[in-house]
């Protein structure tokens, strides 16, 4: 979760690979510059990362949390791996 110093949810994400993610926001999303901390929190498996940012999403609205990928989107995901 990235925040602004305000405390505004800016944006809500999964990711196995944190410090790569991470970098790629910072040099890719024009929203970067907003963001003022960080919350990480680990899930022990993908799927229940996916349940908490598809309820983030649709109950807290970050925003700038444009893709939405559908809670059944990641369970076919899930299932595929």
């Amino acid at each position: 979760r990235f925040y602004n110093a305000d405390d505004v949810l800016l944006y809500v994400g999964i990711t196995s690979r944190l410090a790569r993610r991470t970098r790629r926001h910072s040099a890719e999303k024009p929203w970067w510059p907003e963001v003022a901390r960080t919350e990480t929190v680990s899930y022990p498996t993908r799927l229940a990362a996916a349940c908490v940012e598809h309820s983030a999403i649709t109950n807290e609205r970050p925003r700038y949390n444009v893709a939405r990928l559908s809670l059944e989107g990641h369970l076919r995901s899930a299932a595929s791996q």
